[in-house]
């Protein structure tokens, strides 16, 4: 990483852009009805978002917990949409 906070060639994407790819891509099967690949999905974002919150430095902690905030209200949106709405339920606490 660059010293003003650009990658460099062949570094590896940051917890916190690896978090925001899974959301996003979560967004197809979502559309297919496929809950079971949406979970799994929201499992690497969400996975990928505390990673990114556990290794933030001081300068960074409120970047990466404003990428987990929408994390969980994705996991309890798709959750509710599966009828899992005890699981649901518990995003949002």
């Amino acid at each position: 990483m660059r010293s003003d906070g650009q990658a460099q060639q062949g570094d590896r994407p940051s917890s916190r852009l690896t978090s925001a790819y899974w959301r996003g891509l979560s967004f197809l099967p979502y559309q297919a009805g496929d809950h079971a690949e949406v979970a799994r999905m929201l499992d690497l974002a969400e996975d990928s978002a505390v990673q990114a919150v556990n290794e933030a430095e001081p300068g960074q902690l409120l970047v990466a917990l404003e990428n987990l905030h929408p994390v969980l209200e994705t996991r309890g949106r798709a959750a509710w949409d599966a009828g899992e709405l005890e699981s649901a339920e518990s995003y949002y606490r």
